[in-house]
């Protein structure tokens, strides 16, 4: 990725030519969401361009494992934010991930606070809370700049998780909602891999939609724990692997589903043929984005779609992106969408959230976020 892409220039050079190197400055801001007027360890000097901002995280969340510099530059363009990050996760992607150029700031959402703006800059201010739009800019540091069109103001009333996440899960479902078939409130949606982030999120957001939702999970250790939990959020109708491929007849009580999402293969997939509507939607996503749409020949009245966020964004514009995000920051403010569960970790342990990430099983219940405000 050049550095225009990115929305990072090239950094200031010496007298001598050669670029100065500034290293990441570890900080620790409040565990609240208020402001950050804690004292925190003095950062050296990051410059900041016209157009640009610089940015303190405080939460943020995703793993996209690659390499990593501890001497990367903080490059400085001409339109720049510095911002304080204070929350990031870690969630493993499926293989139609895009990959950076390396060597990379591992990282691809999170939140943080505007904590220095260029001269242009017009859309933020210093204390703005703040999430990243745009893909590979590196969030696993302590602060960062960024161009002022790769940031989204949000609430202050959005818990932190829920904000660190806000870009990954939730848009993901959201898009699979609204783009592939015209869904009406009393009909059903089906899925796999339904305690996964993005599985909470479509059951949230199909809950205030007024959506049903049939979901699968597999049966493991902490089942009925899980399928308790996932009612709670809102879904209409939770079923192991094994309790879906016996069914015989579909629940009266519940409409047979017209849209499937599939984030699995195998056994998950035929379960999808059989049980979706006459022609229904499946959307391949996630783990199973890369699988060969062979069943195809199964279900010849049925529409087949491959779904990758970073294909969206790509092909929308800043306007559809915005609208997307303030419609579910609306309802994470009222409380109808929150955080996946996730686990808070320092990011000095990054080598126990990445461990227990890669080798968890194929539905995990707990996700893990770098918590930059714990001291």
């Amino acid at each position: 990725m050049s550095s225009e892409e990115s929305g990072e220039g090239p950094g200031p050079s010496t007298s001598s030519g050669k670029r100065r190197r500034r290293p990441i400055i570890n900080v620790a801001g409040p565990s609240s969401g208020a402001p950050l007027t804690t004292p925190v360890k003095k950062r050296k000097t990051l410059s900041v361009g016209e157009e640009e901002i610089i940015i303190n995280r405080r939460i943020h969340a995703n793993i996209n494992v690659c390499g990593h510099s501890p001497q990367t530059a903080l490059p400085t363009p001409t339109t720049a934010n510095e911002a304080r990050m204070d929350y990031t996760g870690l969630t493993t992607r499926g293989k139609g991930s895009c990959l950076p150029s390396l060597p990379h700031v591992p990282g691809d959402e999170g939140v943080g606070e505007v904590v220095e703006i260029g001269k242009q800059v017009c859309t933020v201010k210093p204390g703005n809370r703040v999430v990243l739009t745009s893909r590979l800019l590196g969030t696993w540091r302590y602060y960062g700049i960024y161009h002022e069109r790769d940031v989204h103001i949000i609430s202050p009333n959005i818990p932190l998780p829920e904000a660190s996440m806000l870009t990954a899960a939730p848009c993901i479902a959201y898009r699979m909602i609204k783009d592939y078939r015209r869904i009406y409130p009393g009909e059903t949606i089906l899925q796999n891999a339904a305690n996964s982030p993005c599985g909470q999120c479509v059951i949230q957001l199909c809950k205030a939609w007024g959506i049903n939702t049939f979901n699968i999970v597999s049966n493991r250790n902490g089942y009925r724990a899980m399928k308790q939990y996932l009612l709670n959020l809102g879904a209409t109708a939770v079923y192991t692997l094994e309790e879906a491929e016996e069914l015989t007849s579909f629940n009266t009580s519940l409409s047979r589903p017209v849209l499937a999402f599939n984030c699995l293969g195998g056994r998950y997939e035929d379960v999808i043929l059989k049980l979706l509507e006459r022609c229904g939607v499946i959307v391949y996503h996630g783990f199973a984005y890369d699988l060969p749409l062979a069943k195809q020949l199964l279900r010849r009245d049925a529409k087949f779609y491959k779904f990758r966020l970073s294909d969206w964004d790509l092909l929308s514009t800043n306007v559809q992106r915005s609208v997307m995000i303030n419609q579910i920051i609306q309802l994470m403010v009222v409380g109808k969408l929150k955080a996946p569960l996730y686990e808070p970790v320092l990011l000095r342990n990054y080598v126990h959230a990445l461990k227990n990430t890669v080798h968890c099983e194929a539905f995990s219940n707990v996700n893990y976020v770098f918590d930059f405000t714990i001291p």
